[in-house]
């Protein structure tokens, strides 16, 4: 579990009220202050991993959120031992891997290529010489594989990183999509609103077995959505509806994006 925060608190940032005993909310004052938590944040649970079991299970997400925060952790390369940790991805867009639009393409530049991390210890979803489909299908072999899961059990990611979209989505779990609606599978393809429009996704099972999520989000046009979901708890929203079962939802907002939320403490 995420320890508390008295370290970080009084120095760059606000605390906000739990919303449950499953979720918390900070608001920094800048990205570098949220960056830096978020880093140590990173390196603590994946220290506390890799002692209690031998290795550390990440799944990161993609697109524009995590790309400073991926270029602090690479920068800091040599404060963990990236040969015991495990990156998963949440998301994939349906491209090729080097398509500027892959998330995959943006870890690699941001952050797998700045760590002495084995190849082995890559799992990417598979995007080329197959349908979503199968895709998927074949990603959720790679995670029974490495988890070692019986039929019907899931996953539980010692560290999950998620984004929220202006429409409340997170991963590629889009409103009203049908991916939203797994129950039973691990890997899904989802369909999103603008292109690519094909994309592969953890499911919401798999993101609510995660022992530790760091939800992040920047800047004024995620405050109205990201209110809708820590405030309102708007169900419809796919965001609001991670609610880890024994793990914490840890939301990491600027002052922007936070600018609706009233429960500040």
């Amino acid at each position: 579990m995420i320890r508390p925060f008295d370290w970080f608190l009084g120095k760059r940032s606000a605390r906000l009220r739990s919303m449950d005993e499953n979720r918390e909310i900070l608001v920094f004052d800048s990205d570098d202050a949220l960056d830096e938590y978020a880093v140590s944040q990173w390196q603590s649970i994946c220290r506390r991993s890799i002692k209690e079991k031998g290795y550390a299970a990440v799944a990161l997400s993609g697109g524009k959120t995590p790309i400073s925060l991926h270029r602090r952790l690479a920068g800091e390369s040599g404060v963990l031992s990236w040969d015991t940790i495990h990156v998963f991805f949440v998301d994939e867009r349906f491209v090729p891997p080097t398509d500027d639009e892959s998330n995959g393409r943006m870890i690699e530049e941001t952050l797998l290529a700045g760590i002495d991390i084995p190849r082995s210890n890559v799992h990417a979803i598979p995007t080329e010489g197959r349908d979503p489909d199968s895709a998927a299908w074949e990603y959720e072999g790679d995670m029974r594989r490495f988890f070692n899961l019986l039929p019907g059990r899931f996953p539980e990611f010692d560290l999950i990183t998620l984004g929220i979209g202006e429409d409340g989505h997170t991963a590629s779990l889009f409103p009203g999509g049908a991916a939203l609606q797994e129950q039973n599978r691990l890997a899904v393809p989802a369909t999103g609103p603008t292109p690519p429009v094909q994309r592969i996704t953890l499911t919401l099972p798999v993101l609510n077995h995660g022992r530790n999520i760091l939800l992040v989000a920047r800047g004024l046009q995620k405050a109205d959505v990201l209110k809708r979901v820590v405030e309102e708890q708007d169900r419809s929203l796919p965001a609001a509806l991670v609610r880890p079962s024994s793990g914490k939802v840890l939301f990491l907002i600027d002052q922007d994006a936070g600018v609706f939320l009233r429960k500040v403490v």
